[in-house]
């Protein structure tokens, strides 16, 4: 099981869009993702705050899953701003 997440960051370093592409997780829980209420509260976050969210209950490692994709968002960023990783 897996999902697909786009991130979009703008140049101030803030989560502008947070959106699941595609999701194969379990019905009824990891499923959830996909929902506007999960994924819209990433908007507006910043690398130093984007994991204080509410996790979806019983979907840890959807949860998890969501965290690395926009962990890794914004590692490219710092590396595009000529930052190393």
């Amino acid at each position: 099981e897996y999902i697909i997440v786009r991130v979009s960051i703008n140049p101030d370093g803030k989560i502008i869009d947070c959106l699941t592409v595609f999701e194969a997780e379990t019905d009824g829980l990891g499923d959830a993702c996909a929902d506007e209420s999960f994924y819209g509260q990433f908007d507006g976050k910043t690398a130093e705050n984007y994991t204080e969210i509410d996790a979806i209950s019983g979907a840890t490692m959807t949860t998890d899953g969501y965290k690395m994709a926009i962990e890794r968002a914004f590692a490219a960023l710092k590396i595009l701003n000529g930052g190393e990783e």
